[in-house]
């Protein structure tokens, strides 16, 4: 029994010292790299480039509002009835508008 407890800690022990791995060491930056890193990472310059963006398809949707717009309709109808007697019937729309 004691040998299977003493097993059990050898390879508990073997197995927590295998899985710590050295980490890396720190990150260092110098001072222009920190300002650009945090410039570009920034909530409001991207909340800014966001803006423009939004303001930029907005801009691109009421150009593309002034075009006119159209639309075309075509009907037919024919009506055969038992007295050999055929009707055939048609309209034809052509709409357009400009907002």
């Amino acid at each position: 029994m004691k040998h299977i407890f003493l097993i059990l800690f050898l390879c508990g022990t073997f197995f927590t010292a295998a899985g710590q791995e050295k980490t890396a060491s720190p990150l260092q930056m110098t001072l222009q790299q920190c300002i650009d890193f945090a410039l570009s990472n920034s909530y409001s310059r991207q909340s800014v480039k966001l803006n423009e963006e939004a303001a930029q398809d907005r801009y691109n949707q009421s150009t593309k509002e002034r075009l006119p717009d159209l639309s075309a309709t075509v009907d037919e109808n024919l009506n055969h009835s038992k007295s050999n007697t055929a009707a055939w019937n048609g309209n034809y729309g052509l709409n357009s508008s400009l907002v």
